[in-house]
């Protein structure tokens, strides 16, 4: 489960520009139970990929609590992501004179993959996910598209439980983005995954939540 109670995190980094005043990102409570499938939209600068960066650890907040698996987020990052799969849409998390098939030998060896089980999940993603005939070359010879469908199985190659999608349809034909959504909802069903995307109709299973609903009004100082 994720829980979020009281957040606040300012979008000014140094103490001079808070007390000057700006805008922050203020959630008073969001919980999303394990299994959940959330689709988060909101107008560019709303905070949704911010917010993903908590969830992750990778930004702390100011105020308030970030809570994953019962665990502070920001703390206890390094053990949360060993069990969490992440694509980042408009920039790449791959090695870039790397192959793809080395990238994922990479993985493989940071997330320390090697029961079978886990080895089948990807031999059967990557048929899934069609990447087989570039597999051997290196990341920065890809398409968007080519590129893109990679990403998204170095996100899942370890058999994350949680999964967040930061914009991932960039640069993938409508085959591409039905491929993904089959493959999440065949392999990944009890997953916790969240989404973000401009695509009302992103993930029809997701629950669609916008950042207006969520956050309180930006907050300045006088």
């Amino acid at each position: 489960m994720i829980m979020i109670k009281d957040l606040e995190y300012s979008f000014a980094r140094t103490r001079k520009a808070r007390k000057s005043g700006g805008a922050r990102l203020s959630i008073t409570t969001l919980t999303i139970p394990d299994g959940g499938w959330l689709h988060l939209t909101g107008v560019n600068g709303s905070g949704k990929s911010t917010l993903v960066k908590l969830i992750l650890g990778i930004l702390r907040p100011d105020h308030g609590k970030v809570l994953v698996c019962g665990h502070d987020a920001y703390h206890n990052r390094r053990i949360l992501m060993q069990d969490t799969g992440v694509v980042w849409g408009h920039r790449s998390t791959l090695w870039w004179d790397a192959s793809a098939q080395d990238a994922l030998g990479a993985l493989n060896a940071i997330y320390r993959c090697k029961a079978e089980g886990v080895r089948e999940l990807q031999r059967q993603l990557i048929s899934r996910l069609e990447t087989q005939d570039y597999m051997s070359r290196p990341i920065r010879t890809l398409s968007l598209g080519q590129r893109q469908r990679v990403e998204i199985l170095a996100c899942l190659a370890h058999a994350p439980t949680r999964i967040f999608l930061d914009e991932p349809f960039v640069g993938l034909d409508t085959k591409g983005v039905e491929c993904v959504r089959s493959t999440l909802e065949e392999f990944f069903p009890h997953a916790t995954l969240v989404i973000i995307d401009h695509d009302s109709n992103a993930l029809t299973r997701c629950e669609r939540i916008d950042m207006a609903d969520i956050t309180s009004k930006t907050a300045t100082q006088d």
